[in-house]
C-alpha cells in the first residue's frame, strides 16, 4: 500500500520528496514487491531519476519474468531509458511492451516517441496517430505537470513533439 500511496501522492502533488520517501520505506519493508518495484520505477520517472528507474525496472523484470503485468514495468523501462538519452534501447522496450499488452497505450507512446528521437519520424507518426486516434486527449500536457523539469524530461518532451502529440 504504501508503494501505490507514494504513486498516487506524486501523482497528485508533484512533492516528489515525499513520494520517494514513500516508495523507498516500501522497498526497505519488502524489496522483491513488483509492486513496490513498479511504482518506485514510476516516481523515479517523474522525480528525473531515470537511473534509479532503469534499476527498479530491471530488478522487477528479473524477479518475475512471467508477471502478467510486466507490460508496465516494459513501459516503464522504454521511459526512462527515453529520459536517459537512450532512445535507441527504449525502442526495443517499446516493442516488447506493445507485443506483450498490446491494448496498453503508454507502450505506444513511449516507442512513438523513442522512434521519434532516434529520427524515424514515419513509424513514430503512425504510431502517435493511432495513440491519438484511441486516446482523443493524450497529449503532452500531463507529463509536463507530473515530470520534474530538466533533461530527461526535454528529452521526452521533444520525441512526443516529433512523433506529433499535441501539448
Amino acid at each position: 500500500m504504501l508503494a501505490l500511496a507514494g504513486h498516487a501522492y506524486c501523482f497528485i502533488t508533484t512533492d516528489y520528496g515525499t513520494s520517494l520517501a514513500l516508495v523507498a520505506r516500501a522497498l526497505a519493508l519488502n524489496p522483491n514487491s513488483p509492486i513496490a518495484l513498479q511504482m518506485s520505477g514510476y516516481v523515479r520517472i517523474y522525480a528525473g531519476d531515470h537511473d534509479g528507474a532503469i534499476e527498479c525496472f530491471a530488478r522487477n523484470l528479473h524477479l518475475s519474468p512471467l508477471d502478467t503485468r510486466n507490460f508496465t514495468s516494459l513501459c516503464g523501462m522504454a521511459w526512462a531509458l527515453i529520459m536517459a538519452g537512450r532512445s535507441d534501447e527504449a525502442i526495443g522496450w517499446g516493442r516488447k511492451c506493445v507485443a506483450t499488452n498490446p491494448l496498453w497505450v503508454s507502450g505506444h507512446k513511449m516507442l512513438a516517441i523513442a522512434l521519434a528521437n532516434v529520427g524515424d519520424l514515419a513509424e513514430a507518426r503512425a504510431v502517435a496517430a493511432h495513440v491519438i486516434s484511441v486516446d482523443r486527449l493524450n497529449n503532452l500536457s500531463h507529463a509536463l505537470r507530473l515530470m520534474k523539469p530538466g533533461p530527461g524530461r526535454d528529452r521526452y518532451i521533444a520525441g512526443g513533439r516529433k512523433a506529433g502529440f499535441p501539448e
